[in-house]
């Protein structure tokens, strides 16, 4: 799903071990760019612990969505992304994904490579144009660079997908499948489930939080702060990053 064109959005979560704060920006009805800065606390800033000290993981990533195709009454939105583009590759991913409102429920189902490649998995898809799509070419540490070869690129592929219930205009229930890789050093631990659950309040015109279980093994909180750069009317959709972040 997308906001509405001309939308900002600042999003604040806490999912241990990983506080993220993200901006989001829909300057075009059929793009949506976003910017995210975590924090995880379960591992340490470099590999050496003497020049860490207590300093903790930080990781910086830029994400993009385009639109594909517009819902209408017989066929879903289709759109495709990418998370942390030119980033260190800790959470970057490809996916392509369709959304089809019915009456009060939304179904998204996707299709996800790298970071989101991590369970029920398949043979990469991509591997039938070329045998370059079946190695997924790791980023630089340092990051800051566009890893072009990785793109949709990996052995395997995952799909993911998930429920929104609307119950009334201030409270939505979800549920989601969540494929993806548990990253080693600066990750979570094995989850004990990949169902993801979460109830969605409005606060406000403004502010949406949401209480989610997820993993099985962590309680986590987010609050999105909206508003429309373009008209100044203030947003009134219930917005949910799942297939970016493939976290509620």
């Amino acid at each position: 799903r997308f906001m509405p064109e001309g939308s900002v959005a600042f999003n604040l979560s806490n999912v241990d071990p990983y506080q993220r704060g993200s901006i989001i920006g829909t300057p075009f009805n059929w793009f949506e760019a976003s910017y995210q800065y975590t924090d995880v606390d379960n591992a340490l800033y470099s590999l050496s612990p003497e020049f860490s000290g207590d300093q903790t993981y930080k990781d910086k990533s830029f994400d993009a969505k385009f639109l594909l195709l517009k819902e209408s009454n017989y066929f879903p939105a289709i759109a495709f992304g990418a998370r942390d583009l030119a980033g260190t590759g800790v959470f970057s991913a490809e996916y392509l994904v369709a959304s089809k409102r019915l009456n009060n429920f939304d179904f998204t189902l996707g299709i996800g490579w790298g970071n989101l490649a991590g369970s029920a998995t398949f043979k990469n898809p991509f591997r039938i144009i070329s045998d370059n799509f079946g190695e997924r070419v790791l980023a630089s540490v340092e990051g800051g660079e566009f890893n072009f070869d990785s793109y949709f690129a990996g052995e395997k592929a995952a799909f993911f997908g998930g429920l929104n219930y609307t119950i009334n205009n201030k409270v939505n229930l979800k549920a989601e499948y969540d494929p993806t890789i548990t990253p080693g050093l600066v990750g979570y631990e094995e989850p004990a489930t990949n169902i993801n659950v979460a109830v969605d309040f409005k606060v406000s015109n403004t502010v949406q939080s949401s209480v989610s279980f997820e993993r099985g093994n962590y309680i986590g909180v987010k609050f999105i702060f909206t508003d429309n750069i373009k008209t100044r009317n203030i947003n009134t959709y219930s917005y949910q990053k799942i297939d970016t972040d493939s976290k509620l």
